[in-house]
This record gives structure tokens, C-alpha cells and sequence, in this order.
């Protein structure tokens, strides 16, 4: 099973160095890597399921819930929000990305405001069991931001962006070369990503 890729994620090759990360400037992270363009949702969140799960408290789910909210927050804020020194709250942040818990920062990005009105959702029937193909078409296809493998009659749920139905209609073409599509166009989103929220 191939999943789309996660230009966003935290270098595991850092993750495993533990690198020491720099005190965060007054507007942001500082050592940090740049956010990347991120539409949301789900990718990097399937990162290869199932994974051990990581036992955590109500402390490191404050951690979470504050940087789901606001990811450029200043150390010395998120700790006081949490009520921890500044220190305390790095090494907590260090050991959830470590863990794999925080795989990276992104900005979320309003893909109209960008000249992509048009999202869809995408339902795919892949026949066979070889798909490379696929593979290939996610990887050319920019307008394509995210692909999910599922159970069911459909092989992957696909979400793409585009400037008009001109547009999105030659994405699905494409699609549907290599197996059949059920399209459904998004009117607006009642409850946009929340993030993940602690017990």
C-alpha cells in the first residue's frame, strides 16, 4: 500500500538525532523547517496504519490541542497557556516529535484564494492489484492533494483542487482511464479540520 507523500513532516533523520532545536524569535519557531502549502486534512495524520500508539497525558494533549490551534505560538506562550517553564515545554515538545506524535508544522491554505475554487471528492474503483499507474498520476498530478486507500466497493478517496469544472473534469478523466470515478463536488464544509482532541 503506497500513500501520498508528506512534504510537511518533521526529518525522521532529525527526529532520531534528536537535534537540539534554537529558542523560538519573538514571531515564531525559529529552527523549525517552513510551512508548506497544506490543504488539510488527513495526510500526515495515515502515516502507514496501524502504529503503536504513544501513552500520553493531560499535559502533552495541552501541548497538542494549543500547537492544533496555532503552531507558530512562541515557547514561552504555549508554556505559559499549559503552565510550564519554557524549558519543560521544549523537552516535552521534543519527546512528542521523537515519538512521532508531532510529525511536522503546516499552514492551511484557502485553495480558492490560491485559483483553486473547485474541490472535489474523488471515489475510485482501481481493478487488479498493480497500482502503479496510480501511483504515477498522484505524483504528476498537482491538483491532486490527497489520496486515501479504503475498505469498501471504492480502492482510495481522492480530494483535488481545481481553477473550474474544465479543469477538474480532465483530472477526472484521467482517473477514470484506470478505473471508474464517482465525483462529488464540495458546496462548503459545516465543521472544517478541528484536529485531534484528547480524551
Amino acid at each position: 500500500m503506497r500513500y501520498c507523500p508528506r512534504p510537511h513532516a518533521l526529518d525522521p533523520a532529525r527526529r532520531a538525532a534528536k537535534v537540539p532545536r534554537q529558542a523560538p524569535a519573538a514571531g515564531g519557531w525559529g529552527s523549525l523547517p517552513p510551512a508548506k502549502l497544506h490543504f488539510g486534512p488527513f495526510t500526515g495524520i495515515f502515516r502507514g496504519m496501524p502504529t503503536d500508539q504513544v501513552t500520553l497525558d493531560a499535559t502533552d494533549w495541552a501541548i497538542i490541542e494549543e500547537l492544533q490551534r496555532d503552531a507558530r505560538l512562541p515557547l514561552t506562550e504555549l508554556g505559559r497557556r499549559i503552565n510550564l517553564s519554557a524549558s519543560a515545554t521544549t523537552e516535552r515538545l521534543r519527546r512528542l516529535e521523537a515519538a512521532g506524535v508531532v510529525t511536522g508544522y503546516h499552514a492551511f491554505i484557502d485553495p480558492a484564494k490560491v485559483g483553486l475554487p473547485v474541490l472535489a471528492v474523488i471515489r475510485l474503483k482501481f481493478p487488479g492489484s498493480r497500482h502503479e499507474r496510480l501511483h504515477d498520476l498522484l505524483a504528476q498530478r498537482r491538483e491532486i492533494i490527497e489520496c486515501l486507500r479504503v475498505t469498501g466497493d471504492d480502492c482510495y478517496v481522492i480530494r483535488a483542487a481545481a481553477s473550474s469544472m474544465a479543469h477538474l473534469e480532465r483530472v477526472v478523466d484521467e482517473l477514470a482511464a484506470l478505473g471508474s470515478t464517482t465525483t462529488s463536488v464540495v458546496y462548503g464544509a459545516p465543521m472544517p479540520y478541528r484536529g485531534v482532541c484528547g480524551p
